[in-house]
């Protein structure tokens, strides 16, 4: 299709799940200009928000309860982050934006990640009593950008085996202790079976929204 130059039409059930997820990823990789600070920012608006992602609904914000959370959102974060491990220079952005609108997200501060569509948004008067993430994350650019970055024009190349996917640490094990996130970072010798993140009965987070996230996900 690149080298055609044609059109691709992406579709399944809904399309505000794994739709914009794979469209944000693609779009990522093709078009420099989402591998900007605002390039960024403009993806995620109109491939989530303006396309009607269930953020509250998925967040586990709605009233309905838990049974329809996934964290569909911060996965999408999370494969930005590994091909950041990979590419860094080719993004303006860092690793530090990525987790602000993870906090941003969860935390349910701003009205941009707080409903599950435009209708829903403006049905609540979200313009006039809730604040845009975008306003405050431009007043933090001098520590969310790149001072490095490289742009690389057109596609950018990269290869990523299921062996070299890392655990998205700064998130997700921010709160664990250090003995436990340096276990879990640790590489393991060739050919050693796969050991559990510590031998001792596991301590969840009853007040951290990661760990919520995380049990759906497993």
């Amino acid at each position: 299709a690149l080298e055609s130059r044609g059109s691709v039409l992406v579709h399944c059930n809904d399309g505000w799940n794994r739709t914009p997820q794979m469209t944000s990823l693609a779009q990522l990789l093709i078009d420099p200009y989402y591998r900007t600070f605002a390039g960024f920012q403009v993806l995620i608006e109109k491939e989530w928000v303006a396309f009607g992602h269930k953020f509250a609904l998925r967040l586990g914000h709605a009233p309905v309860g838990r049974a329809c959370q996934s964290p569909i959102f911060l996965q999408f974060l999370d494969a930005v982050w590994q091909i950041l491990q990979a590419r860094r220079h080719a993004f303006e952005f860092k690793e530090e934006l990525l987790l602000a609108l993870a906090d941003a997200c969860l935390e349910r501060r701003y009205g941009t990640f707080a409903f599950d569509s435009p209708e829903s948004a403006q049905r609540h008067d979200a313009t006039r009593k809730t604040r845009s993430v975008w306003p405050a994350l431009d007043a933090r650019k001098d520590t969310l950008a790149h001072a490095k970055h490289r742009p690389v024009p057109g596609l950018l190349p990269i290869r990523l085996s299921p062996k070299e996917v890392e655990i998205w640490a700064p998130l997700y094990l921010r709160y664990a202790d250090p003995p436990e996130a340096e276990s879990c970072e640790a590489p393991l010798p060739h050919g050693s079976p796969v050991r559990p993140l510590n031998s001792s009965p596991a301590r969840p987070l009853k007040d951290s929204p990661v760990s919520l996230s995380l049990t759906h996900m497993m």
